[in-house]
């Protein structure tokens, strides 16, 4: 019986000029082959069985290098079950780092995207967190951060909302809580604090606690006119102007990063964004892909490939200003330290 090698199911092809990328989603390793060699890539194009028959002396050592990296395999590999062992592997004791505490479901902005405020049913009042309950939430993941812990895990704590400086008191008095369980030991002294804010609330006093206490700021900036902005009041004024001089007020008072919304209305846009957070030294930037929400349009397949265009070129923009970018960092990181991740889920406290 001729011999022969069959693609791997987990074995992704990405062409570029001559160069064909092998990528495999489960081994996460890559090969970068000529696209000379035919034989070679028209087995992965149609997922059909390469005959060693049929190749040449260099196609044949590029099958067997493929052979070793588990891109090509014999026809009875089970990867079903390489899959299964992995699973098992990696679905054990999980290891929790992050909680979210959403301090407020109410916020002084009225986005167009917003996926919280417009997946409410009608009539349903946004809720407030108590201090008993940040302190409950707080003490429950002080338990399973140690109980979890990893060395390379820092644990991380997000203030999160609606807008959380709404609740301004119950914030002051979680990081104080915060600090109470860093000092005690019974939260790790590496833990970590940060804040998410639309930025219309910010004052002098307000960036002082916040500095003072080391609690990492991130304010939303998805555009720097109205023509590019969704995030308006409830009133509909826009509130980029605002935002702005916040921003600015803050980076002369400690480093902020830029949480940025992607969306049909600024993707066109984003470039002149880019280019004005690099100039104004932002510390780090993230962006986010919008959602479905129920009163807007579902996202498009377009919209998703031309969002993925301009955050890859937008990527090296801040990568030459030494910038870092989270979204495609991620990704990055992980393609370079090929870690396996099957799942990340997220701790977040109730706010009711």
């Amino acid at each position: 019986m001729e011999t022969a090698l069959l693609p791997s199911t987990f074995v992704h092809v990405f062409k570029n000029g001559e160069v064909a990328a092998l990528f495999h989603s489960l081994k996460i390793k890559v090969a970068y082959i000529q696209k000379s060699h035919y034989n070679i890539i028209t087995c992965f194009d149609t997922r059909s069985p390469v005959y060693l028959s049929s190749l040449d002396q260099d196609e044949l050592e590029l099958a067997q290098q493929l052979l070793e990296l588990e891109m090509l395999v014999v026809p009875d590999t089970d990867e079903e079950k390489c899959l299964e062992d992995i699973c098992y592997e990696y679905t054990g004791q999980p290891d929790i780092a992050l909680m979210y505490l959403i301090l407020t479901e109410t916020c002084n902005l009225a986005c167009k995207y917003c996926f919280i405020k417009n997946a409410f049913p009608e009539n349903r009042e946004a809720g407030m967190m108590t201090t008993s309950t940040v302190q409950a939430a707080v003490n429950l993941f002080a338990k399973h951060v140690h109980v979890c812990d990893e060395p390379q895990h820092k644990p991380s704590i997000i203030f999160y909302g609606g807008e959380p400086t709404i609740n301004w008191q119950v914030f002051t008095e979680a990081v104080l809580y915060i600090e109470q369980k860093i000092q005690d030991g019974s939260l790790p002294s590496k833990t970590e604090m940060s804040m998410i804010t639309n930025g219309t609330l910010l004052d002098v006093d307000k960036i002082t606690f916040i500095r003072d206490h080391n609690v990492g700021l991130s304010i939303s900036i998805d555009g720097l006119n109205e023509n590019s902005d969704a995030r308006v009041f409830a009133g509909g004024q826009f509130s980029v102007d605002r935002v702005i001089e916040n921003y600015k007020i803050t980076k002369e008072m400690m480093p902020v990063s830029v949480s940025c919304t992607v969306t049909p209305i600024n993707v066109g846009n984003l470039r002149d964004v880019t280019q004005w957070l690099c100039e104004n030294k932002v510390l780090s930037v993230g962006f986010n892909i919008l959602m479905d929400v129920p009163s807007q349009p579902p996202v498009s397949d377009h919209l998703v490939r031309q969002i993925s265009e301009e955050l890859t070129r937008s990527f090296g923009v801040f990568r030459s200003h030494e910038i870092y970018e989270d979204r495609i960092g991620r990704k990055v990181r992980v393609f370079l330290n090929r870690p396996f991740t099957p799942m990340t889920v997220e701790a977040t406290g109730d706010s009711l």
